[in-house]
């Protein structure tokens, strides 16, 4: 179970198991997680732990799962990283936009004691939902 927040500070339980009794929140925050935490396959060149490209068997063609976050892991704890976070984050959610599951997507990542969160904000027709990933760092480790 991963705790993701609201805007307005409900904490959203994010179970990987979809639920008949699920909110529309928690829908879209497991997306968000499912979205953020299923590793790309790295690229040649990409430094990568253990020489893994990994990458996810269900898109081979790396059209949807595209989150490069797991090839951030190792990276020091700077402005520099928390641009590329934002970066990576953006580009995992770009089918989101593609795929009219979402008319705006917007990241904001930022540095923590213990390493990275970051603040989504997604559009969904008229409607803003911020769903807040305070210990991001941590998911992906």
């Amino acid at each position: 179970m991963i705790a993701a927040y609201s805007a307005s500070g409900e904490v959203i339980a994010v179970d990987i198991i979809p639920r008949a009794t699920d909110t529309a929140l928690q829908r879209l925050a497991r997306l968000l997680v499912c979205s953020l935490l299923t590793d790309c396959r790295a690229q040649p060149g990409d430094e990568t732990p253990d020489n893994d490209p990994r990458g996810f068997w269900g898109d081979p063609s790396g059209e949807y799962v595209r989150s490069p976050l797991w090839l951030l892991v190792r990276e020091p704890i700077t402005t520099r990283t928390v641009e590329r976070v934002n970066q990576a984050i953006n580009g995992a959610l770009e089918w989101w936009i593609r795929d009219k599951i979402a008319t705006s997507i917007e990241c904001s990542a930022y540095i923590t004691a213990n390493g990275f969160g970051a603040s989504v904000t997604i559009g969904v027709n008229t409607t803003q939902t911020r769903i807040n990933l305070p210990n991001l760092s941590d998911l992906w480790r």
